[in-house]
């Protein structure tokens, strides 16, 4: 299993992706299309990608929806839009060489597209000289359906042409959007045009040599946008060329690749991912921010840490005994004007491999780290609005990360650990912070995507039986094994799957387990009953097992000073089916009260 690949990001089963392409809601399901090379793990051969999600958040791959197979695309299927028109899908995209705007046409359902007999649809005009001209955007304004073009004028100014049509076929040039002046940004990529219900707008665009995704914000009108200067869209080096697309319930949603940070990636057989979908919101001060989706918490799983009003000190760590690749993080904290908070994630046990999230308070300022993590040397970020309470939401996938600041303001990167036991967190501070992990907004869980991986069930020999006399009801035994465990044996009704895994193990996308240490065993019991959900979580290093005797719900009293608890249905947790895990008395017994 590659430990560095998305669970819940969005990414192809393998070679390179890039931008984000053409979101489009068909039916109440996303489409998502993106750039992808089906022949390898290198930029090339741009085809179409295509996936879908229900949910915003759980994707199916679909075939690939586009490719370069015509005179005027055969270098390439380059990025653009898709818009509704009677009914049906219709891709504008740019088809290379030379760049030009080109028309396809889909079935209802998105799973054929034919491309249009008379492509390509727009062409530059005769006599220019243009740095590039590339990206259609589209969005619908007087009965019309109008696009945004980017482009540029070499060592001069990167800009965006306007376009509108009647039928998608016919076009007429408007004029230019919005302008830069910047001689050494003199090509603006993958514009997007945002509108709001009050006349203003935002306008996103990716620069070719910062590498990154800046706004402009402004008033729209007669076909122009009068806005400020630009501005940094996320405070990383990852996020680039972002789409799109306004949902059925008005919702604005944005995914943009997140690309890799350091070179020769090309050896693991895949690049890229995408980012979590991020709602657009609009603020008092004219300026736009994001936040991740409401549909994200679909994804969590157990609560593996709830604490509340509390203060952190230099050396200590609220995460002790926690570990994760894969997990969202939410502190609600208050830092002073000398505070300084600092989390570590990808920490190996002696601290080798680690990457650091900073957040100053006393220039209201976040940076990450990652260079200790296989990541970009440079550390990213910059300065955020400060607001006394400050709510991070902090988000780890395998090699991505992402970070949302007070659900404005976020900062994207990548981070690449090599060890196996990469993967301890500790929450530190310096000056004195008062934090709150807390509710159902402030957690640190391990997502449901983590699930396990088909594996062969294996044979194991060991008597489990002391063990299993205290559970008469438990009918089968799962045993996620890394090191340690040999000559299992059980009675012979029972019965044993094995599962060879190096991080987080859950059965399927509700019931998950805990991540366990290096030298773990991890064993899962089951009931009998109707349901077959887990029952039980224990760890064998130094546990011992005792029986809720008032439920079929099991309790394991754990190591020196941590117990550990789970709960299938209903039951001695009222109304609840996850379990919480932290530091509590030796060899205590655990009940929901003592959280």
């Amino acid at each position: 299993m590659d430990e560095l690949r998305a669970r819940y990001h969005f990414q192809p089963e393998k070679n390179w992706m890039n931008d984000p392409n053409g979101p489009v809601v068909i039916d109440g399901k996303l489409h998502l299309f993106y750039q992808y090379n089906p022949f390898g793990a290198v930029w090339g051969n741009m085809t179409w990608g295509h996936a879908v999600a229900e949910d915003l958040v759980r994707w199916t791959h679909l075939p690939c929806a586009l490719h370069p197979d015509q005179p005027y695309d055969k270098d390439g299927v380059f990025s653009g839009c898709c818009v509704m028109k009677d009914g049906l899908p219709h891709i504008l995209y740019t088809g290379v060489k030379p760049e030009t705007q080109c028309l396809a046409v889909g079935n209802a359902d998105a799973s054929h597209f034919e491309k249009y007999e008379h492509n390509p649809v727009i062409v530059r005009q005769e006599g220019e000289e243009l740095n590039g001209f590339r990206d259609p955007f589209a969005w619908s304004e007087d009965g019309m359906t109008y696009i945004a073009v980017g482009s540029g004028e070499k060592g001069k100014r990167g800009f965006a042409f306007v376009y509108r049509s009647e039928d998608l076929k016919h076009w007429e040039r408007v004029g230019e959007l919005c302008s830069g002046n910047d001689p050494e940004e003199d090509m603006w990529e993958c514009p997007n045009f945002i509108r709001f219900p009050d006349g203003s707008a935002t306008l996103l665009v990716s620069l070719m040599k910062a590498q990154n995704v800046f706004a402009m914000d402004g008033k729209y009108h007669d076909h122009k946008l009068d806005a400020g200067p630009l501005r940094p869209f996320d405070l990383g080096n990852s996020f680039y060329a972002p789409n799109t697309v306004t949902l059925p319930d008005g919702r604005i949603v944005n995914i943009g690749w997140m690309r890799e940070t350091v070179p020769g990636r090309e050896s693991a057989g895949w690049q890229g991912m995408m980012s979590i979908p991020r709602e657009i919101v609009q603020y008092g001060d004219g300026c736009v921010g994001a936040r991740p989706v409401a549909e994200i918490a679909r994804l969590h799983a157990e609560r593996l840490l709830a604490k509340k009003d509390f203060t952190l000190h230099s050396g200590e760590n609220a995460l002790k005994g926690l570990h994760s690749r894969h997990c969202e993080i939410a502190l609600e904290f208050e830092a002073g004007s000398q505070g300084t908070l600092y989390l570590e994630l990808n920490k190996s046990e002696r601290g080798e491999e680690k990457a650091v999230v900073i957040y100053d308070g006393v220039a209201d300022a976040i940076y990450v780290e990652a260079g200790k993590c296989g990541g970009a040397a440079q550390r990213v970020g910059g300065y955020v609005q400060g607001r006394g309470t400050t709510k991070l939401r902090v988000f780890l996938d395998g090699s991505g990360l992402e970070i949302f600041v007070n659900d404005r303001e976020t900062l994207t990167t990548r981070v690449y650990p090599s060890r196996e036991d990469s993967d301890g967190l500790r929450l530190y501070a310096e000056g004195g912070v008062r934090s709150r992990i807390q509710g159902s907004k402030a957690r640190v869980v391990i997502t449901a995507d983590a699930t396990v991986r088909a594996g062969k069930f294996k044979p194991l020999k060991a008597n489990l039986d002391p063990i299993l006399e205290k559970c008469p009801s438990v009918a089968h035994v799962v045993v996620v094994r890394r090191a340690g465990l040999d000559n299992v044996t059980m009675q012979p009704n029972r019965d044993i799957w094995w599962h060879d895994l190096i991080d987080d193990f859950t059965l399927n996308a509700d019931y998950p387990c805990e991540p366990m240490d290096a030298n773990d065993t991890l064993f899962l019991l089951h009931t009998s009953g109707s349901t077959g959900k887990p029952t039980g979580i224990m760890h064998s290093t130094g546990g011992y097992l005792t029986y809720a005797a008032h439920t079929t719900q099991w309790c394991f009293d754990m190591r020196d000073d941590d117990v550990y608890w789970c709960t299938a249905d209903m039951g001695w947790i009222t109304g609840h089916t996850y379990g919480v895990y932290g530091p509590l008395a030796a060899h205590g017994h655990h009940h929901a009260g003592d959280v």
